[in-house]
């Protein structure tokens, strides 16, 4: 279906046009992954130490707790060294990353296998540009559309800055996005074989994060839909029986399981059951910092309810504001964000972006009013990054619908000034012609979106002289004390930390988290894994504000040390009980 009568773009330039986007977005890219000089944060930290842990040969296995939601403490008398791996955050970028690592050295110096692991993210969010430039020629038809589209892809603001990062932002954008076009195709065409497609990028959309599972239901909706205005009658031929809605349906299925079957079935092996028990218990958050509540099976219903309806509702408005507006700063563009939603509206009966639509709604609303907590704190970030491929043609397509209306409003103006003033004016305002302005304003629409992304880049990961990237606040600070650890003799004890992936990084020591609650919980936490040290910084739950703020509080910790972050707030190093 296209919005426009048009002729078709020919198959050389197309071909033309993929391959000088795609070099663009290379360059671009890579361009911002030299200033990416480490993950920098806890997911990044946490994928890499996964891909880390499948290059050095230890399998899906973890040295390290970043929340306790699925964790379990082992067993009186066990030595914990670490878990099973991935029961959170869904495993395809470790895996995807796993061989670079690999093919770099698995042994050699984290800074040069962050480097390698780097390349297939760089790879897959320079691809994500042709799906933004593919779904729009597929719509429009417009060579123009597409370009446009890609280009915003290229510069998409705030993304730039984890595009290259060991995060499952490029990958998710292109397969869920992906399963969103191939479900549509599929649905449209009444294609088996495009089913069969559909269900392999969901499922891989699914093995990159959690609620990919929803696009695979809302590839499923998408066939019901068509099946439901498409149905063959009841006399087709035999031929065309392979083609009927079951098929396709046991198609898209097998696609599916055939990704996700080795993973439900590993987790049923490893927790006994085929979907880790972290994603129902954050349904249960009465606030962020819950995440990392310990033991985790305090995150009942019950307790939910218990803080009462006036909180639970106060939760839900604020994840409300703050998704909204995070919507129209990271997937809208600030400015294009009014263009999308003028182009979804135009585009809404167009087949390919049905299951797109859908997704959108489903993906806000469980982001919102479920994953309330999650949701706003990155949750909407990373999985809106499927959206843009088709955000991006919608905004042209609202951009162009926009200068239309202004041209028809300025000829109303011009006519009913003429009529009540002098014939003669309009001849003073002659009439705006909006196929020459909608490309004007496409291209000022890329230069705000190449001059946001060029601010929000710079401003989030280089100073102002271009040349000294910023490191994360506390790195450093791990680095020295693990440095202090090694020269104590001490190389492999379990430390209680803030970002145990980020530590285990820098140190090679197992870790967990610093638990939300007081000291007690801490101590238990720490009891519980024989964790020996604690690293206290600036970003500690209020449980613990006594304890950063006095030192000297808890008679059960021992100050041993004290640091500084890169804002030259403390780190204190604490070991938990007396020296022998």
């Amino acid at each position: 279906m296209s919005t426009h009568s048009h002729p078709h773009t020919p198959p050389h330039v197309i071909r033309q046009d993929l391959i000088a986007v795609f070099l663009c977005a290379l360059a671009v890219n890579a361009l911002a992954a030299r200033f990416i000089t480490r993950p920098g944060y806890m997911d990044a930290y946490y994928y890499f130490g996964g891909a880390l842990q499948l290059a050095r040969g230890q399998g899906f296995t973890e040295p390290y707790v970043w929340n306790y939601l699925s964790q379990l403490a082992p067993a009186l008398g066990e030595v914990w060294r670490g878990g099973p791996s991935h029961l959170y955050w869904m495993p395809l970028t470790s895996l995807v990353v796993a061989p670079f690592i690999a093919l770099a050295g698995a042994d050699s110096a984290n800074a040069a296998l962050f480097r390698a692991a780097q390349i297939p993210l760089i790879v897959s969010a320079s691809l994500l540009p042709l799906l933004s430039y593919a779904i729009a020629v597929l719509t429009t038809g417009l060579r123009r559309h597409a370009l446009a589209a890609a280009m915003l892809t290229v510069f998409s603001g705030y993304y730039v800055s984890f595009w290259s990062n060991t995060d499952s932002f490029a990958l998710y954008g292109l397969t869920a996005g992906g399963a969103l076009l191939v479900s549509a195709l599929a649905a449209q065409h009444r294609s088996s074989r495009g089913c069969f497609a559909a269900g392999l990028c969901a499922g891989f959309a699914h093995l990159t994060r959690a609620d990919g599972l929803f696009v695979f239901l809302v590839a499923l909706w998408a066939l019901k839909h068509a099946s439901l205005h498409d149905a063959p009658p009841l006399t087709a031929p035999a031929s065309r029986l392979t083609n009927l809605p079951i098929t396709n349906y046991l198609s898209l299925t097998f696609g599916y399981l055939l990704i996700m079957l080795p993973w439900l079935i590993r987790n049923l092996i490893v927790v006994g059951a085929p979907l880790a028990p972290g994603g129902s218990r954050a349904l249960w958050l009465t606030e962020y910092n819950d995440l990392f509540n310990y033991p985790a099976d305090s995150l009942t219903l019950s307790r939910y309810l218990a803080t009462g309806w006036g909180s639970i509702l106060a939760g839900k408005g604020w994840a409300l504001k703050t998704n909204l507006s995070r919507l129209i700063g990271e997937q809208g563009l600030v400015v294009a964000s009014p263009f999308i939603v003028i182009g979804l509206w135009r585009l809404r009966r167009a087949p390919l972006y049905a299951p797109a639509l859908i997704y959108f709604l489903l993906l806000f609303g469980l982001m919102t009013f479920v994953f309330t907590f999650p949701g706003p704190r990155g949750g909407l970030f990373h999985s809106g990054a499927a959206l843009l491929p088709f955000f991006f043609p919608a905004a042209v397509v609202g951009l162009d619908a926009s200068v239309e209306a202004g041209a028809r409003f300025q000829q109303r103006a011009v006519r009913m000034l003429a009529a009540r003033v002098s014939p003669g004016l309009s001849r003073l305002f002659p009439a705006w012609q909006p196929e020459r302005s909608q490309p004007i304003f496409a291209a000022l629409l890329l230069l705000f979106a190449m001059a946001l992304t060029t601010f929000v880049f710079q401003a989030r990961l280089v100073g102002p002289d271009w040349r000294n990237p910023r490191s994360a606040q506390v790195d450093q600070a791990y680095a020295e004390v693990g440095d202090w650890l090694a020269k104590a003799g001490d190389r492999q004890s379990v430390v209680a930390v803030n970002n145990p992936p980020g530590f285990y990084y820098f140190t090679g020591h197992p870790s967990i988290i610093v638990p939300n609650g007081g000291p007690e919980v801490l101590l238990r936490a720490m009891t519980d894994f024989g964790a020996r040290w604690v690293v206290l910084d600036v970003n500690h739950p209020a449980g613990l504000a006594s304890l950063y703020h006095l030192p000297a509080s808890e008679p059960r910790l021992t100050l041993r040390a004290v640091f500084a972050d890169d804002a030259n707030e403390p780190v204190y190093l604490f070991e938990l009980g007396p020296v022998p």
